[in-house]
């Protein structure tokens, strides 16, 4: 349990950043190994990214070595509760590195 809540706040730590570097991303919240991201066209109206680029995001992040829960706009980074944290912080940089294309390419405005 213990690690649980030290490397989860970690992760919470690492990606609350993405709030303000990514113009999609509209929440970032969790507790512990729960944590949830949402996806968003527009951060005002918090309008969910339409399925197709949420999963054209899942197939990127798969293909990067990443499994989430990135196929809906509203998804789960849900990892084991044993998960290290170089473990964890790979996870984010595989994140942050899918981000940046699709920041880059404006797949949240196709």
């Amino acid at each position: 349990m213990e690690n649980s809540h030290v490397v989860g706040a970690k992760l919470l730590a690492e990606l609350l950043p993405f709030l303000e570097r990514y113009p999609f991303v509209g929440l970032v919240t969790g507790a512990g190994m729960l944590l949830r991201m949402e996806l968003v066209t527009d951060k005002a109206s918090r309008t969910p990214l339409p399925r197709r680029v949420t999963h054209r995001l899942f197939d990127a992040l798969v293909q990067a070595g990443l499994m989430t829960m990135a196929y809906s706009p509203h998804f789960r980074l849900q990892p084991a509760l044993t998960l290290d944290e170089a473990t964890a912080m790979n996870g984010v940089q595989i994140l942050r590195d899918v981000f940046d294309v699709m920041a880059a390419e404006k797949w949240h405005e196709q």
